[in-house]
């Protein structure tokens, strides 16, 4: 004998299916095209231009030293990142409008540094009291004087750059 039993086996779970509309997750792009009204919502007594400025404007000038210091303390905090620590380790230029003018060895290099432009700015900003400094990096590729030795060559360098070399080749007998 069986039993039929047209019932689900779990009547306690029901599945709601809206159809039309569905239901409201506030969004960026509504909050900014001020859509429907529903920006004054989040931001009752600001318009969008308000939202988008910095909070304080700051103009306090400084000279290229009080930069350094602080941009070597940033350098001080930069851990996991020893490239480009040691890129960096060369303050940028200051120059007129708060510019400061940085070159950097490859394209590579900018790349890293757009990862914490951001970053850089805002500490330089609050520290130096001026939110009109800017960063603005140039590649200038270094350019290396590599010399093609042959294993001869080598030797006779370091033959040159440490003389004891050779009474170690004589003592353990090694041929070169």
């Amino acid at each position: 004998m069986e039993i039929h039993n047209n019932e689900p086996e779990n009547p306690t779970i029901k599945r709601i299916v809206r159809k039309g509309k569905r239901s409201y997750t506030p969004s960026i792009m509504d909050a900014l095209s001020e859509k429907a009204g529903e920006s004054q919502e989040f931001y009752p007594a600001q318009s969008k231009k308000e939202i988008l400025k910095p909070k304080t404007e700051e103009h306090d000038t400084f000279t290229q030293e009080q930069m350094n210091e602080k941009w070597k303390e940033y350098i001080q905090k930069l851990t996991g990142k020893p490239g480009l620590k040691a890129a960096l380790s060369h303050p940028p230029v200051l120059t007129d409008n708060f510019q400061l003018r940085l070159n950097v060895g490859s394209s590579l290099l900018n790349e890293e540094l757009k990862t914490i432009k951001i970053n850089l700015l805002d500490y330089l900003q609050k520290e130096l009291n001026n939110s009109d400094i800017t960063l603005i990096t140039k590649i200038i590729p270094v350019k290396q004087n590599r010399k093609h030795l042959s294993e001869e060559q080598i030797l006779k360098e370091m033959f040159k750059k440490n003389p004891d070399m050779k009474t170690f080749l004589k003592e353990f007998y090694l041929d070169f």
